[in-house]
């Protein structure tokens, strides 16, 4: 699409094993024997994906002796070079560019970017993609999904391009691509197309969509893979041997929540039984405030002793994120900001107790940022949780077994979901253990703080009482 009708910039993404790097390699040799002079750079994320892409590369010339009296070969420098100008294959490595290409100047007739959501940083897909006008270069971008959707390179380019939406750019859903290569609505597409205002920039995002798709059906994930040589049997085999969330992300290009997030995709999911706190019930209010530009959380836990489980309902505010095509943080509602007043969490709170019935036992905060005095005055027991390592160490090891020994049961809540899946962990000094903190990706995780400072209070009841499992 993009050859052949002279757009700027095209980004595919797709579930892994689909032969993205085959097809750049043969992109990079079509360009070389086409194009006067080219200069055709192919960009990875690091030294291995580099050379795995120069091999590709080299095999088609080494092995097609008509390419080879055309084309010479220098492996020590993962360059292809024309015989019949100036113009060259070459491979760089974003970890070995000098900051990632900082340093660097190119004039690209071809950008081939490889593995975006895999680079540490967007500076050498910025040095390729802002030198590519020099030639009225194309720059095409192939990843699958990656960890963070709001923070990484390629979360952020692609969010940028489905922004498009809203400034005078068009957007299709729901296509499959026939027989004759033409891009249709189907009931069994999953791929979206969006191209920007100008149409010099084109996106094509193949994916199963979590909240309406099976990806245990193996049907359905076989349709966010466009390859033919992708088949029912290959995924199930994948199905068997990954993780659910590395499957989601490499066969079926979802999104994951955090590289090194502390619970699992699959081991929060396996706890969803549609548990919900009945009206009236006893339960831990518990809340986790931020005074600067954050998210802040309410979340409640009621001890189903029946069960000897605990069950969650969660409330979490954000401010709304005004960059245009960044996402918006996971929350149930957002607000203009620039912070979250505590006037809503304290009326929050009340709302609780006073007009759905609820018997708060108490109210657990953080002394350093919630102020207690208001909701004291009216009649909750205010209990004080400070952030020192002697209560959020053993309280996060609580939290990671209950969590862990099928302790915990949910109704589903995404925001919730995002919040506990997104925490990592940091170590703390002294060799006093670990607790739960901010992943890398630096995604809102207060739900999840709420879920520490109340899981111990929570198993208890009324504080001074006492509950043994």
């Amino acid at each position: 699409m993009a050859f052949k009708t002279g757009r700027a910039e095209l980004l595919v993404l797709l579930p892994k094993g689909n032969g993205k790097t085959l097809l750049f390699a043969a992109l990079a040799v079509f360009h070389l024997l086409v194009t006067d002079n080219a200069e055709c750079f192919i960009g990875a994320a690091d030294k291995e994906q580099a050379d795995t892409m120069y091999r590709f590369a080299r095999h088609f010339v080494d092995t097609e002796p008509e390419l080879s009296a055309r084309l010479d070969v220098r492996a020590s420098t993962r360059v292809i070079r024309s015989k019949r100008d100036q113009g060259f294959i070459k491979v760089l490595a974003s970890d070995q560019s000098k900051g990632g290409g900082k340093r660097h100047s190119y004039n690209p007739s071809l950008a081939l970017i490889d593995e975006l959501h895999a680079h540490d940083n967007d500076s050498l897909y910025t040095a390729l993609r802002s030198a590519a006008f020099k030639r009225e270069g194309l720059v095409i971008t192939i990843s699958t999904a990656g960890h963070d959707e709001e923070n990484s390179p390629l979360g952020i380019k692609r969010a940028q391009v489905y922004a498009y939406e809203h400034s005078g750019g068009v957007i299709r859903r729901g296509l499959k691509i026939n027989a004759q290569g033409r891009a249709l609505k189907s009931k069994d597409g999953r791929l979206t197309i969006v191209e920007s205002p100008t149409r010099n920039t084109c996106m094509l995002e193949w994916a199963c969509h979590p909240e309406d798709d099976d990806l245990d059906d193996m049907a359905v994930v076989k349709l966010a893979n466009p390859a033919s040589f992708v088949t029912i049997a290959g995924l199930e085999d994948g199905h068997e041997t990954l993780t659910s969330s590395d499957f989601s992300r490499y066969r079926a290009n979802v999104w994951a929540q955090a590289a090194d997030a502390v619970i699992g995709e699959r081991i929060y999911d396996d706890l969803n039984d549609g548990s919900t706190i009945p009206d009236g019930a006893p339960r831990v209010v518990i809340v986790d405030y931020a005074r600067k530009r954050d998210g802040s959380a309410v979340v409640e836990l009621w001890l189903d002793t029946e069960r000897n489980v605990l069950v969650p309902r969660a409330k979490v505010w954000a401010i709304r994120e005004k960059r245009a095509g960044r996402p918006q943080p996971a929350a149930h509602e957002l607000l203009a900001g620039p912070t979250v007043p505590q006037s809503i969490v304290r009326q929050h709170i009340r709302e609780l107790r006073d007009e759905e019935g609820a018997e708060v036992v108490c109210v657990i905060y953080d002394p350093h940022l919630f102020d207690p005095e208001e909701l004291s005055d009216e009649g909750f027991l205010m209990v004080e949780f400070p952030q020192s390592p002697t209560r959020t160490v053993p309280a996060s090891k609580t939290l990671y077994e209950v969590i862990h020994d099928g302790r915990y049961r949910h109704d589903g809540d995404s925001v919730l979901r995002s919040h506990v899946t997104s925490a990592g962990s940091k170590d703390v000094s002294g060799g006093e253990g670990w607790r739960f903190s901010k992943a890398a990706s630096k995604k809102l995780i207060d739900a999840c703080m709420c879920l520490v400072m109340g899981v111990e209070q929570a198993l208890q009841g009324a504080p001074g009482g006492g509950f043994e499992w």
